[in-house]
C-alpha cells in the first residue's frame, strides 16, 4: 500500500449529533419541516444540496445557498466541537504511517471545514493532506479522489479508499482504487454492497489488522 485515503464523517469521526442539529437549521431556513433522524441519517456525509433537493425538488439555487448559510452558521457554533474520533482511528492512522504509506482525508465536506475538524482533533501530524469539496459542495467524490491521487503522487493500484458511504465506493471504483467499506459508519443496510463494495472492516482496529502490515 502506497497511500490510504480516508473519508471523514462516519469513517474517522462520529459527527452525527452535531450534523443533525446543523441539518435542522438549514432545513428551517427553507421553511421546511425536518424529517426524523432515520431519514436525516441517510444524508450524513453527503453534499448539502442533495439534502435540500430531496426535501424540496423545486428548491432554487438561492434557496440552496440560504440553507447552506444557515447550516454553516450553526456549524460554527456546534459542528466542529461535536466531532469525536472513533475508537482506534488515531492508531489506524499511525499504523498506516509506520507502513510508509501516505494518509489523506478525502471528503465531500468543504475543505476549510474539514481542516478545522482535523485541527480540532489533533490530526495534523497524522495526515499528509486533505482534499475536500468547494464551498458550493458540488464536487463529485470521484473527482475529489482523483485530485488526491494526483497530489499524493501514488498509483491507483497502490491505494486504498476507506469510507462508509456509497459515494466512497463509487469514487474508488471510478479511479481504480481498492475500496474498503467502513461498517461502523453511516451507510444504510446493503448500501455499500449495492455500490459494488466487496471488502469490509468492522472497526478501525479491524481495518488495521486486515489491511495494514
Amino acid at each position: 500500500m502506497k497511500a490510504c485515503f480516508f473519508d471523514l464523517d462516519g469513517t474517522l469521526t462520529d459527527s452525527r449529533d452535531g450534523l443533525f442539529r446543523c441539518f435542522r437549521a438549514g432545513i428551517a431556513a427553507l421553511g421546511l419541516e425536518a424529517p426524523d433522524d432515520a431519514r436525516l441519517g441517510t444524508f450524513l456525509g453527503a453534499p448539502l444540496p442533495r439534502l435540500f433537493r430531496s426535501l424540496d425538488p423545486g428548491v432554487t439555487g438561492a434557496g440552496i445557498e440560504r440553507g447552506i448559510a444557515a447550516f454553516r452558521d450553526e456549524y460554527a457554533v456546534c459542528g466542529v466541537a461535536a466531532n469525536r474520533l472513533y475508537d482506534g482511528a488515531a492508531e489506524m492512522l499511525e499504523a498506516v504511517a509506520r507502513e510508509g504509506a501516505a494518509r489523506w482525508i478525502v471528503t465531500s465536506k468543504p475543505q476549510p471545514f474539514a481542516g478545522q475538524v482535523a485541527a480540532h482533533l489533533g490530526l495534523g501530524a497524522r495526515l499528509d493532506g486533505i482534499v475536500g469539496a468547494g464551498l458550493e459542495e458540488t464536487d463529485l467524490k470521484a473527482d475529489l479522489l482523483a485530485r488526491a491521487l494526483d497530489l499524493a503522487g501514488v498509483p491507483a493500484d497502490g491505494a486504498i479508499m476507506l469510507g462508509d458511504r456509497d459515494d466512497d465506493v463509487i469514487a474508488a471504483r471510478a479511479n481504480g482504487v481498492r475500496a474498503v467499506g467502513a461498517r461502523w459508519g453511516y451507510a444504510a443496510e446493503g448500501e455499500l454492497e449495492r455500490a459494488g463494495c466487496t471488502e469490509f472492516a468492522d472497526s478501525p482496529r479491524d481495518f488495521t489488522a486486515r489491511y495494514v502490515r
